[in-house]
């Protein structure tokens, strides 16, 4: 039996989703601009960037249509996953690129302002981080879909998607340029901690 809930979020899809090559056009320049902005602001600790990255970035868009494909059985959760990987790859090579750029500019400027984290966390402290992400992004996949159908929230949960996504994955496009592995590891673990704690509480909500 179809529900009127099932019903909203069909309509949701289909009035939010990539209908035209200049949707996706358009997602990806968000993508890249938000990634940018974003990373500008982990590199100056400067919070006006790293929430404008956030907001600018539009990286729920594929991830709930991912689920919600996944949930329904429709084969075009690949078409959806492989816009998950390729946003994933371009946060991460953003981080790369303004990594390699920044340590340019320290080398020539002595203290010229940016910063990549070089210190390693503890065994302790990544524990502690890693059940922190996983407690707030489960919680947050229970309100995400009913956010996209409560135009006063969704935005809100939106932000808090796109948070536990983008900054992990440019985190890690930061220490690559500075050939830290144990933190590329700890912030990719990060990313994936937040991505299954996402991704389980969102499925049982459609679930239920």
């Amino acid at each position: 039996m179809i529900t009127e809930q099932q019903i909203n979020f069909d309509n949701y899809f289909k009035r939010n989703y990539f209908k035209t090559p200049k949707d996706v056009l358009t997602y990806y320049i968000r993508a890249v601009i938000g990634g940018t902005i974003g990373c500008i602001g982990i590199l100056t600790d400067n919070f006006l960037f790293k929430g404008s990255g956030i907001l600018i970035s539009p990286f729920g868009t594929p991830f709930s249509s991912f689920i919600y494909s996944l949930y329904k059985m429709n084969p075009r959760f690949i078409f959806h996953f492989i816009h998950i990987l390729i946003s994933g790859l371009i946060f991460v090579g953003i981080g790369y690129g303004c990594g390699k750029l920044a340590n340019e500019f320290n080398d020539i400027h002595d203290n010229f302002g940016f910063y990549i984290e070089d210190r390693e966390l503890t065994p302790r402290e990544k524990r502690e981080k890693y059940i922190s992400h996983f407690v707030v992004t489960f919680a947050l996949g229970f309100l995400l879909f009913n956010s996209l159908i409560i135009t006063d929230t969704s935005m809100i949960i939106g932000v808090g998607l796109t948070t536990s996504i983008l900054l992990p994955l440019i985190n890690c496009g930061l220490q690559m340029s500075v050939n830290n592995i144990n933190n590329i590891k700890t912030y990719f673990n990060v990313f994936l901690i937040n991505f299954t704690g996402l991704s389980i509480s969102s499925l049982l909500t459609l679930m239920i």
